[in-house]
């Protein structure tokens, strides 16, 4: 659902702050991000593909805002830092050994 307060978004044309091809100094987003910005002027820049379920799952979001390219570049990192840094999600339990115990052996259930 859109929100139908918030300012439309256009995409931008490639420059400096699109890729990591920009010049010393410069604001540069991660390799896979792309900026757009709003018609109001605000900053966006969204992840390319998603992030791996255990980066979501410890906070990472696909896409950030910014005042200015630096923040916008600055909180790109911070969701690629915190991907790197996520532990991996537990390997899941097969529903026959967690209902078994529960309703015991001689119940009856079977998984299959």
């Amino acid at each position: 659902m859109t929100n139908p307060s918030a300012p439309p978004l256009a995409r931008t044309q490639p420059g400096p702050a699109t890729h990591n091809d920009a010049e010393p100094g410069q604001a540069t987003l991660p390799r896979g991000w792309r900026m757009m910005r709003s018609t109001g002027g605000h900053l966006y820049a969204t992840r390319d593909e998603r992030f791996p379920p255990s980066a979501e799952a410890a906070g990472a979001f696909r896409t950030v805002d910014g005042s200015d390219e630096y923040e916008l570049a600055t909180a790109a990192a911070a969701q690629e830092a915190t991907a790197r840094q996520a532990p991996p999600l537990p390997e899941p339990v097969p529903l026959d050994e967690i209902i078994r115990p529960i309703l015991g052996s001689d119940s009856g259930w079977d998984a299959t």
